[in-house]
This record gives structure tokens, C-alpha cells and sequence, in this order.
């Protein structure tokens, strides 16, 4: 969904929803992130938010130049790196946890290992920790006890971007996303949420959706929710006119990248007219 205007984003949004001010740009940095806050007491970390992944990773005190130095500049000062012996209700979790993700994974009781590739080619590896995460509701800040990844390593965009780290919204019917872990804990909270974003400002509303008056005349598309969000295909249309081929009937809808991934008989008509248009 699209904004106006920045300010109809930025404007007070009901204190009856977990409701969070997202930062980026469409255009430089390709990503929207929003300040997630672990521990104890708390740090603050700048995370891309992405409906294309399900995991939440940020990198790890002892990650050294494996990891990015994810600088940022203007008001916000993030570059933060999480340490478990700075957090006293920080725990480490080990591969004989009987959580299903450890288990296939490596035996014994060393840190449970894990590993993300994301299809543009980066990756980040490293640990899993469990440590305190702090909402706020109406009834003010609380933490919920939730699973994240520490990375030790980190390659390509990964380790060149400006965000800390990401956290993924997708598959949270079926693992432990931090989204799952918000909706557990909140039993007044409905299991929904909504991103609106602009060309460099948005927000994040967790637990309901865009007040009444903000989304009136928007046409609303059917989007269904498995390990990750689609929406149906009905055609690919260039300068009005429909591509011919065989279609995909679905496409994942990914907020924390500007590709669009093609299947080859619709991209090649679209690059070979944008390219002599």
C-alpha cells in the first residue's frame, strides 16, 4: 500500500496497536527497517523487515570484520552488535534443545548452528541465542522471550548495508518468527499486521491494521498466507499490452528487496521491449 503523502504515514496511529516509524528509501538503500530493542537492559538494533524470510538475525560481539560495520549517519546511531554476557536474561541455545530446527542440525551441546541464503547471494551464518524482546502496547513496554540468529559471518549486501540486520515476518504460522512470539503474548492483539511504506518513510502496525480513513479507496488484493505471502497472477501487461506465454499463478510478495524475479518466458519480451523503448 502505497502513501500519499510522508505525513499520513508519520501521523499518530492507534495506541491500541504495537505501532512502529519505519526507516528507508525505495531508491538508495532498497529496504525499510524499524528499531527492535533485545535484552537486558535493552539495545537497539536497526533491522530490515522483510515478509520474504522468517528469521530475525543480527550480528554477534564476537563476529570481528566477518561482519559489516553498518554505520549509520543523521539522528539514529545503531552499528550495535548483540553480547550475550552483556544481558543478563541473554541464553544461548544449544543443538540438544528439543526445539525441531536444532535437531537436524548438528548433536550435542554446542550452540545450534544456522545458515540463511537469500536469492540475491547473500548469506549470514552463525548462532542462535533466546533473549528478551521489547514491545509496547497500551499498557506500556514489556519484553517476550524470543529466538534470534547472532551472526559470525555475513556476505555481499549483507555486509555492506546500513541496517544491523533483518528480521522476517513470513512463515509465522509454523516457526518461531518474532511476529509469532508478539501474537503469543498478546492475547488482546488480533494475528494481522500491516506495512505501509512510501518512497522513504512507513510504518509497521503490529496487531491491527490502518486506522479507518487511511484506506477507504484502496483497492485491496487477496493475499494468502502459508510459509509465505502470495498473491494470485492474472496477467503481465507491457505498455498495456499482455505478454503472451505460459504465466506463473502466484508471486511472493517480499518487502525486503526491490527485484522482481521473472521465469524466463516473461522476462525476455519484457527486457527485449524495455530495451528498445
Amino acid at each position: 500500500r502505497a502513501a500519499a503523502a510522508g505525513e499520513r504515514v508519520e501521523r499518530r496511529l492507534d495506541a491500541s496497536h504495537a505501532s512502529y516509524q519505519l526507516r528507508g528509501n525505495l531508491h538508495s538503500l532498497g529496504y525499510f527497517s524499524t528499531t527492535v530493542c533485545i535484552g537486558s537492559p535493552p539495545t537497539a538494533f536497526d533491522l530490515i523487515v522483510d515478509t520474504g524470510s522468517s528469521l530475525t538475525s543480527l550480528p554477534c560481539a564476537e563476529c570481528g570484520d566477518a561482519c559489516g560495520r553498518h554505520v549509520h549517519t543523521g539522528d539514529y546511531d545503531f552499528g550495535a552488535r548483540f553480547n550475550a554476557s552483556d544481558s543478563s536474561t541473554a541464553e544461548t541455545i544449544a543443538c540438544d534443545d528439543p526445539g525441531d530446527y536444532c535437531r537436524p542440525r548438528c548433536d550435542g551441546s554446542e550452540p545450534c548452528p544456522y545458515t540463511v541464503s537469500y536469492s540475491e547471494g547473500s548469506t549470514i551464518e552463525g548462532h542462535l541465542e533466546s533473549d528478551l524482546v521489547w514491545v509496547a502496547d497500551a499498557d506500556g513496554p514489556r519484553g517476550v522471550r524470543a529466538r534470534f540468529g547472532c551472526a559470525t559471518r555475513e556476505t555481499r549486501l549483507f555486509y555492506g548495508q546500513v541496517a544491523d540486520g533483518i528480521t522476517g515476518l513470513s512463515g509465522y504460522l509454523d516457526s518461531d518468527t518474532l511476529l509469532r512470539v508478539v501474537f503469543e503474548n498478546t492475547p488482546s492483539a488480533s494475528p494481522i499486521f500491516s506495512i505501509c511504506l512510501s518512497d522513504n518513510v512507513g510504518a509497521l502496525i503490529i496487531g491491527g491494521q490502518l486506522p479507518p480513513g487511511d484506506n477507504k479507496s484502496l483497492p485491496w488484493v487477496p493475499m494468502e498466507a502459508s510459509h509465505h505471502y502470495v498473491v494470485q497472477i492474472a496477467a503481465f501487461l507491457l505498455d498495456g499490452e499482455r505478454l503472451n506465454g505460459t504465466m506463473p499463478t502466484t508471486a511472493l510478495v517480499d518487502s525486503g528487496t526491490t527485484f522482481t524475479y521473472l521465469p524466463e518466458n516473461v522476462y525476455v519480451p519484457f527486457r527485449d521491449r524495455w530495451l528498445t523503448s
